[in-house]
């Protein structure tokens, strides 16, 4: 898993987290998944939706859908890969330009938790 600098702020467990340099100069905090409280994980899984997390003091708890293809338009900001990579990587995040794309503004862990609830009770149910 991939942080950025400013999680520590919001996450006291990434405190004593180095800084890892990334090729693209944009510094990370890594966390192996390896490190992780998970006691199984599956090696397949299916995607209902993809969820944007937006965490900031001043914000009451709203969860927003996103237009189409947001998830494969910001994916693609991401890439890094050329020619003939590139091309594979962009065939693969066509797929998720079909799936329902939220974001989530929270301040408090209890609102987030709730409208979580709330998406899988209502999108993600049916």
């Amino acid at each position: 898993m991939r942080f950025r600098p400013t999680a520590k702020a919001l996450f006291p467990e990434l405190e004593d987290r180095e800084l890892t340099p990334r090729l693209e100069g944009k510094p990370s905090i890594e966390i192996p998944i390896s490190e992780l409280p998970v006691r199984k994980a599956k090696s397949q899984a299916t995607v209902d939706a993809i969820l944007y997390l937006n965490r900031y003091p001043s914000a009451t708890g709203s969860l927003i859908r996103l237009p189409a293809g947001t998830a494969t338009l910001r994916a693609r900001k991401e890439l890094y890969s050329a020619g003939e990579i590139r091309e594979k990587h962009e065939k693969v995040l066509e797929a998720l330009s079909d799936i329902p794309t939220y974001e989530l503004h929270y301040c408090h862990l209890d609102d987030a938790i709730w409208l979580l609830d709330f998406l899988v009770q209502g999108e993600c149910a049916g």
